[in-house]
């Protein structure tokens, strides 16, 4: 057993393990973060390489969800398309949409979906900014620097995958309608 499983009840380990909504969204707990961070580790730099591992998993995470986010847009924009033949397709999107009828509702739920597909996406890509420091002299505000700006990321990150979610979730709605208007035709 650890020392931190020895010192602490099991379901105060529980939760601090787990972040409302998945990310340190409160004061409390980014507080409590770096606390943790300081007492687990005895060496600002064994501290900061963790907190290196930790961000470079957030970056990798928005990478795919940018990829995610793509075939999230071309479903959406997919949906769109309502009893199309090929000669259609071939006088571009904008004749299409133009041409034939979509209804306010789907009409109002692509645009929803596409803006949180967007979105999510913007969230994803300010993940990936690079930040540097202007003073490395001491680890332990390396550290501090370093937890700051991995829970930041983890914040925009989450943010991203909900308004993923809800992008998947109302491509999900649009095809069961589409599915629908065609079987009662």
């Amino acid at each position: 057993m650890s020392d931190c499983e020895k010192s602490t009840p099991a379901s105060t380990v529980i939760q601090r393990q787990i972040y409302r909504f998945g990310a340190p969204f409160f004061t409390d707990d980014r507080r409590r973060f770096i606390d943790d961070l300081k007492s687990r580790f005895s060496d600002g730099e064994r501290a900061s390489s963790f907190l290196d591992v930790i961000t470079d998993r957030i970056v990798t995470k928005a990478a795919g969800l940018l990829q995610y986010n793509a075939v999230i847009l071309a479903i959406t924009y997919l949906l769109t398309y309502k009893d199309v033949s090929i000669d259609t397709l071939n006088k571009g999107p904008i004749y299409v949409l133009a041409s034939t009828y979509i209804g306010p509702i789907r009409n109002i739920l692509i645009l929803i979906a596409l803006s949180t597909a967007i979105l999510s996406s913007l969230f994803a890509m300010t993940v990936m900014f690079t930040h540097w420091r202007k003073d490395y002299r001491c680890a332990w505000r390396e550290v501090e620097y370093g937890a700051m700006l991995c829970m930041k990321r983890c914040i925009k990150m989450t943010i991203a995958i909900y308004l993923s979610i809800m992008a998947s979730i109302i491509d999900i709605i649009l095809l069961a309608i589409m599915t629908i208007s065609v079987i009662i035709k």
